[in-house]
C-alpha cells in the first residue's frame, strides 16, 4: 500500500518488543495508580507495598473528609483529618475547611496559614486571595486595606482602590483608576463599581476612551471596543463607530468620502483599516492607499508601515506588481526583515530562484544564519546549478569521511557549497535538518542522549513535599492544582533537579511535566523525556483502527496537547488530540460512537478514538498525504483546498513554506519531525517524507 509505514526489514522483533514494553509500562502504571501510589524509585519492594497500602487508605480518608466537609459534617471531617497528619495533601484539607468559614475566620488564622505555606505551596496565596475577596463582599474595607499586598491581580487591585475610596481617601483612589481602566481587555466585574464612580466624577475624557478603543481593536476585542463608543462625546462618536466598523469590514474604506478629514484620529482609522484590508485583499488595499496616501498627512513611519503591510500581504497572496519588486531589488537600502522574508517566500513559491537568492542575501546575517534560510539558500543554489550525483554517498547514505580511502571506493566528486550546507543542516534534529537529509537521501538523525542522573538525586527530588503534593493531586485527578504545585516547586530547582523531577513524572505517567522539564532546562536531546510513549495501547490500537501511521498520530498528539488530557484551547478544542466539539458530534454520529457533551472529549479513550477517525478522514481526503492532512487538521480542510488551488502540493518543502498561516506552517513542520521521532521510537521504518508527499 502506497505511503503506509512498514515494520523495518529485520526489525519486527524490535517493534514487537517496543510495543510489549510499552504495554508492560502502561500496565505497571495502571496498577500503581490503582493501588494508590506511583511507581516507586526510592523504596524497596516490601516497603513500597506497605507505602502503597498506606497511601491508598490515605486517599480514601481524604476523599471521605472532603465529602464530610461539603455536607457540613464538621465532627466527621475532623475525625478523618486526624488520620492524615502525614499525608501530603493535608494543607489542601485545611484550605478547604478554612474557605468554608471565611466569613468567621480571623486575620491571624489566615496570616498564620499563609506564613506557614507561602514558601512551600501556592495554596497559601489562594487562601489569602479568597479571604480578601470575602472581606470585600462583606464590606470590611478597612481590614481589606490593612492586609492587601500588590500582586498584579487586577481584581484585587480594583478592590483595593474601592477599599481606599470607601475608607475616606476618595481622591487618592480615583487618581489611580485610569491605569486599571486603560487596557485592551475587559476587566473583572469587581472593577465595575469603581469605574462607575470614576466616570461619574469626570475623570474620563475622549482621548482616554479613544486610546482604549484602539487597544481593544489591536487585541481583537471588537465587542469591548463597540461598547466603549458610548463613552465618547456625542460629536466624536461617529468616528469612533467608524473605527470599529473599519476594523470589522475594512473594505468600508472604499466609501472614501466618509474618511476625508485630515485629522489624527481619521488618519488612524484609515491606517488601521488599510492594514486589515491588506490581509484580505491586498490589491484593493493598494488601490485605496494610492487614494488616501497623497490626501492625508501620514507620518513617514505610518506610511512606511502601511506600505510594508500591503507589500507583505501582496507577496503572500501572489499579487505583487513586478515593477514594485524590481524597484525594491534596485533600492540602495534593503527593506525590513519581515518584508525580505515575505518576498523570499514569494520567490520560493514561484520557484524564481535567482530572485529568492537576492532576497535571502538581503537578510541580516543573524537572520540569514537561521536553518530555514540556510536551507533555502542551498535549495536555490541547487536549482540554479547541476546536482551532485548520488554516487558521492556511501552505502549507509552518509558521505565518506575525509581521509578515508578504499580500493573499492571511487574518487569522491567535488562537493558543491549547496551540498555542504545541506550536509551540515542534516546533522541536526529539526524540520530543516530533516528536510535537508531528505534531499540528500540521508536518514534523519535523532541525536538522542541517554539521561544520566544520580539515582540518589532522583530519589531525593521525588520525595520533596511539593512534588509529593503534585503527585497526589495528579493521581486524584486534580490536574490544575497538580500543575500549580509542580511549577511552584520546580521553579527554583537546579537544572539537574528539574530533570530528575521530569524523570519521576515520566515514571508516574505524567507526560506533560516530563516534557516541561526538558523545556525548562533546554535539554533538547533528552528524547525519552521530550517524546514520552504516552497512552501506548490507546494510541496504537486507535491508529490501527483508523488506518493511520501510529508515529504520525503520536506526533499530532504531542503537538496538540503534549499529552494533557484536560487541555483546552482558546478556540474550544479539547483533550489529547484537541478535538473541536462540533467535529466530535459529527464524527460520533457518523460512526455510531456514544457522545453526549463536550466534556466527553476530556476522556482520553473517547478523545483519541474520535480524533484518530477524523484524522483518518483527512488523510483519505488528501490522498494519504500527511503534509496536507496535518495542515487540514490544524487549519481546516477547506482552507487547505483553497491553498492547493494556487500552490501545488509538490514539492512539499515549497508548499509547506508557502502556507499563509504561520501557526499552521509551524504546526506541519513540527508534526513531521515528531512523527519521524515517534516512528523510530516505536521501532517502525519511518520516512520523513513519503514518496508521494515529496
Amino acid at each position: 500500500m502506497r505511503g503506509r509505514t512498514q515494520i523495518k526489514p529485520g526489525a519486527p522483533n524490535r517493534a514487537l518488543q517496543a510495543v510489549a514494553g510499552l504495554r508492560a509500562s502502561a500496565f505497571a502504571l495502571t496498577v500503581a495508580v490503582t493501588i494508590g501510589t506511583a511507581i516507586p524509585t526510592a523504596l524497596g519492594a516490601e516497603s513500597a507495598q506497605k507505602e502503597s497500602q498506606s497511601r491508598f487508605e490515605q486517599r480514601r480518608y481524604y476523599r471521605s473528609a472532603l465529602n464530610h466537609l461539603r455536607a457540613g459534617r464538621t465532627t466527621s471531617f475532623r475525625r478523618e483529618r486526624e488520620k492524615l497528619r502525614d499525608y501530603p495533601l493535608l494543607p489542601y484539607l485545611d484550605y478547604a475547611e478554612m474557605v468554608r468559614r471565611l466569613s468567621q475566620i480571623k486575620p491571624a488564622e489566615v496570616l498564620e496559614f499563609r506564613a506557614r505555606w507561602q514558601e512551600q505551596s501556592p495554596i497559601a496565596d489562594r487562601l489569602y486571595r479568597a479571604w480578601l475577596r470575602n472581606l470585600s463582599r462583606h464590606n470590611h474595607w478597612q481590614t481589606y486595606r490593612d492586609y492587601y499586598e500588590p500582586s498584579g491581580n487586577a481584581e484585587l487591585a480594583c478592590l483595593n482602590l474601592r477599599a481606599i475610596y470607601r475608607t475616606g481617601d476618595k481622591e487618592e483612589a480615583l487618581e489611580e483608576v485610569q491605569d486599571l481602566w486603560l487596557v485592551g481587555r475587559s476587566q473583572p466585574k469587581a472593577c465595575d463599581p469603581l469605574f462607575d464612580v470614576w466616570v461619574a466624577a469626570g475623570y474620563l475624557n475622549d482621548n482616554v476612551v479613544w486610546e482604549r478603543i484602539r487597544l481593544a481593536l489591536e487585541g481583537r476585542k471588537t465587542t469591548l471596543a463597540r461598547y466603549l463608543v458610548r463613552y465618547m462625546e456625542p460629536g466624536t462618536q461617529g468616528l469612533a463607530h467608524a473605527f470599529v466598523r473599519v476594523h470589522r469590514t475594512p473594505d468600508a474604506l472604499r466609501t472614501t468620502r466618509n474618511y476625508r478629514a485630515d485629522t489624527p484620529r481619521n488618519r488612524e482609522v484609515v491606517a488601521h483599516g488599510l492594514k486589515r484590508l491588506a490581509a484580505r485583499d491586498a490589491p484593493l488595499a493598494q488601490q485605496l492607499w494610492r487614494h488616501y496616501g497623497p490626501r492625508l498627512e501620514f507620518t513617514p513611519e505610518t506610511a512606511q508601515a502601511i506600505e510594508d503591510r500591503i507589500l507583505i500581504q501582496s507577496a503572500r497572496q501572489d499579487t505583487l506588481d513586478p515593477e514594485d519588486v524590481l524597484a525594491l531589488l534596485e533600492a540602495p537600502e534593503p527593506p525590513k526583515v519581515e518584508v525580505s522574508e515575505a518576498l523570499a517566500r514569494h520567490a520560493i513559491r514561484r520557484q524564481a530562484w535567482e530572485a529568492a537568492q537576492r532576497w535571502l542575501e538581503a537578510l541580516p546575517d543573524a537572520v540569514e544564519e537561521h536553518p530555514r534560510w540556510q536551507y533555502w539558500h542551498a535549495r536555490a543554489e541547487q536549482s540554479l546549478s547541476p546536482q551532485q550525483p548520488a554516487s558521492s554517498f556511501d552505502t549507509h547514505g552518509w558521505p565518506p569521511e575525509a581521509g578515508v580511502e578504499s580500493d573499492l571506493m571511487p574518487p569522491a566528486p567535488t562537493v558543491t557549497s549547496s551540498v555542504q550546507t545541506l550536509r551540515a543542516l542534516a546533522a541536526d534534529r529539526g524540520y530543516y535538518g530533516y528536510m535537508a537529509a531528505d534531499r540528500l537521501n540521508l536518514p534523519p538523525r535523532l541525536s538522542a542522549e541517554e539521561l544520566r542522573l544520580d539515582p540518589t538525586l532522583v530519589r531525593t527530588v521525588e520525595q520533596r513535599p511539593g512534588l509529593q503534593r503534585a503527585l497526589e493531586l495528579f493521581v486524584m485527578g486534580d490536574l490544575t492544582n497538580a500543575r500549580r504545585e509542580w511549577r511552584f516547586t520546580t521553579r527554583a530547582m537546579s537544572p539537574d533537579a528539574r530533570l530528575a523531577a521530569g524523570q519521576a513524572a515520566m515514571q508516574w505517567g505524567w507526560h506533560r511535566q516530563a516534557i516541561q522539564s526538558t523545556i525548562d532546562t533546554a535539554q533538547w536531546d533528552q528524547l525519552d523525556l521530550r517524546f514520552p510513549m504516552a497512552y501506548p495501547e490507546l494510541i496504537l490500537v486507535q491508529a490501527r483502527a483508523a488506518d493511520v501511521d501510529p508515529g504520525w498520530l503520536y506526533g499530532i498528539a504531542r503537538q496538540e496537547s503534549a499529552f494533557m488530557p484536560d487541555a483546552r484551547s482558546s478556540a474550544g478544542a479539547l483533550g489529547l488530540l484537541q478535538v473541536m466539539p462540533r467535529t466530535a458530534r459529527i464524527t460520533a454520529r457518523k460512526y455510531g460512537i456514544r457522545y453526549k457533551q463536550s466534556r466527553d472529549l476530556l476522556d482520553p479513550a473517547k478523545n483519541v478514538r474520535i480524533g484518530s477517525i477524523y484524522l483518518g478522514e483527512m488523510l483519505e481526503r488528501f490522498d494519504r498525504n500527511r503534509v496536507l492532512a496535518s495542515a487540514a487538521y490544524n487549519a481546516g480542510p477547506n482552507r487547505v483546498e483553497r491553498w492547493l488551488k494556487t500552490i501545488p502540493a509538490n514539492p512539499a518543502d515549497i508548499w509547506i513554506e508557502s502556507i499563509p498561516l504561520r501557526e499552521t506552517r509551524n504546526y506541519v513542520q513540527n508534526v513531521l519531525v515528531f512523527a519521524y521521532i515517534y516512528g523510530e521510537r516505536l521501532g517502525l521504518d519511518p520516512m520523513f517524507l513519503q514518496d508521494h508527499e515529496r
